[in-house]
């Protein structure tokens, strides 16, 4: 019946119609957080710094009265005391803490009961050496910095693999929506057994649905709840509709068409209302736009273009403003938004072959998850923004794997007969 409709991502000059991964790789190396405690010893060694320069700028013109001194010993005795009950709360909550020794460059074990002691025995040290009355707070935030940023990297290397994955899945010629459940694996069918859905992706709830299907002879774009029930069509365009996404707050959809005679993006109500057309032609009119994905505001998609120049763009959805991410370069397809706002996750062959790479918002920097032989592809984002689910063909046919937020950790996560791909990821 439909076992020659394949819809892939690649921006081909002709969008074919056959959910495959025509794109996999393989983890370069395993990139560790930057938590050497070297680094960290250098940051304190600046703030001391800074401190004691304020320290002497500020001696010269106070007086050293007695309540100045008097001041001065309230205040360090306060921050040995903060210093003390940190450490206490966080031994509590068992994270892992490295030491500020600038000898050391392991990374955090869990011991963290030693280790959370020894680094604030560290910071007590250095606030009775170096806090005066007019130093004491700036001291204090600087070692809360550094604290700061150690348990909020920790965190994210923590973060447990929970949620639901859904995927398209071809066994025997026939497409359909599967489901994984992690941490413990289980598979199992969400559509019908007709063998006609495609590219699944959920909404940000997880609640629903937004799908691909030939159920009325054209492709057109269907949503149903996340068990698979009560399926709907949401276009009546005729022609080929694919990679529908769901608005953060589920008010609309947005997905792109060959109806105009070449791929656009179109956006709608989520009951197929109001449909209307986002992106127009370019000036020469051949290039097509696709696979959008929101901004987790919804006032903007990030989507891929084969227009000059080449690549991924920023639509706002208010005013149309477009804007091409010039970094990325003319190689990048599929974009996922982070959940949290920060980073756009996308495939590329800048590097020659189909890696996954992730684009930083807030710096502006951009780095690649994988390195492998294979093709990589179609990057979907944990709801904690800590994991990526994507398609990878590493173990000889399409299958979904997930790897932490800096590329570690690659885990595979089907392990069907069939050919899996187009990940969605939901709590």
């Amino acid at each position: 019946q439909t076992a020659s409709l394949t819809p892939t991502r690649t921006l081909t000059a002709t969008f074919t119609a056959t959910p495959t991964a025509t794109r996999t790789a393989t983890l370069t190396g395993t990139p560790t957080l930057d938590l050497a405690a070297t680094a960290r010893a250098e940051r304190l060694a600046t703030a001391q710094a800074e401190i004691e320069q304020r320290r002497q700028e500020q001696q010269a013109t106070l007086t050293a009265t007695a309540a100045t001194r008097h001041y001065q010993q309230t205040q360090v005795a306060q921050l040995e005391a903060a210093s003390t009950a940190r450490a206490e709360r966080l031994t509590a909550t068992a994270l892992v803490m490295p030491t500020l020794t600038p000898s050391s460059t392991a990374t955090p074990t869990p011991n963290f009961t030693a280790t959370a002691q020894a680094f604030f025995a560290n910071v007590t040290a250095t606030l009775a050496a170096i806090a005066t009355a007019t130093e004491g707070y700036y001291v204090q935030m600087k070692l809360t910095e550094v604290a700061g940023e150690i348990i909020s990297l920790t965190k994210a290397a923590e973060a447990p693999l929970s949620g639901r994955i859904i995927f398209h899945t071809n066994l025997n010629g026939r497409w359909e929506i599967n489901q994984v459940t992690l941490p413990d694996g289980t598979l199992s069918r969400l559509t019908d057994g007709r063998g006609i859905y495609y590219l699944p992706s959920f909404s940000a709830d997880g609640e629903f649905i937004a799908l691909s299907s030939r159920l009325t002879g054209d492709v057109e774009i269907f949503i149903m709840r996340a068990d698979g029930t009560n399926l709907r069509r949401l276009t009546r365009q005729g022609g080929e509709n694919w990679g529908a996404a769901i608005s953060p707050n589920g008010q609309y959809v947005v997905w792109h068409s060959d109806r105009p005679g070449t791929f656009r993006l179109f956006i709608a109500n989520s009951d197929g209302t109001g449909i209307r057309q986002l992106t127009l032609r370019d000036p020469e009119g051949k290039s097509f736009d696709a696979d959008a994905s929101w901004s987790p505001d919804g006032k903007a998609i990030v989507f891929a273009s084969s227009r000059k120049p080449r690549g991924l763009y920023i639509l706002s959805i208010d005013d149309g403003n477009l804007k091409h991410i010039d970094v990325l370069g003319e190689q990048a397809e599929n974009p996922a938004w982070s959940p949290d706002g920060r980073r756009i996750a996308f495939q590329s062959l800048r590097d020659g072959n189909w890696e996954i790479y992730v684009f930083d918002l807030t710096d502006g920097t951009l780095r690649r998850l994988t390195n492998h032989p294979a093709l990589d592809s179609s990057p979907a984002w944990s709801p904690n923004s800590q994991w990526i689910a994507f398609e990878s063909d590493r173990e000889g046919k399409p299958d979904i794997y997930v790897m932490r937020v800096d590329g570690s950790d690659v885990r595979r996560v089907t392990s069907n007969p069939g050919r899996n791909g187009w990940p969605s990821w939901a709590p």
